[in-house]
């Protein structure tokens, strides 16, 4: 069951704060997967809806399958009324899904350094991202 967490909130008075958020989005691809994992229409709906409700100023999301599943989201929200125009995309050992971060804040720096730990036997695991 996918879940959102926001985090943020500014009391009454204070200083302006942002709003951060995290989503997996499960898996959110733009076209049909070699196992025909393509969400539906409706699952997609649900993710964009649930992404509209929280009204996070940055929005980090996990299993984004590729760029153009990336692009697709962001179109689909900014029709809604939901844009974030600044956006990065981070690659990792798996190449099918990826992280991504979308804002409303530009996104002046960035780092796509990992460091990967070999344990034999098997493929690499990830032990710190930076």
């Amino acid at each position: 069951m996918p879940w959102i967490v926001c985090l943020g909130a500014a009391p009454p008075g204070a200083a302006p704060r942002f709003t951060l958020a995290t989503y997996n989005v499960e898996r959110y691809p733009a076209e049909a997967a070699a196992d025909d994992s393509r969400k539906s229409e409706e699952s997609k709906a649900r993710v964009r809806e649930m992404i509209a409700a929280c009204q996070a100023d940055v929005l980090a999301l996990q299993e984004v399958c590729g760029t153009n599943a990336l692009l697709e989201l962001r179109r689909d929200l900014k029709a809604g009324g939901c844009d974030y125009p600044h956006w990065e995309l981070i690659t990792g050992y798996d190449t099918n899904t990826q992280v991504a971060v979308l804002s409303k804040f530009p996104i002046t720096a960035g780092s796509n350094t990992r460091r990967w730990r070999q344990t034999p036997p098997g493929p690499p695991r990830r032990s710190r991202m930076q």
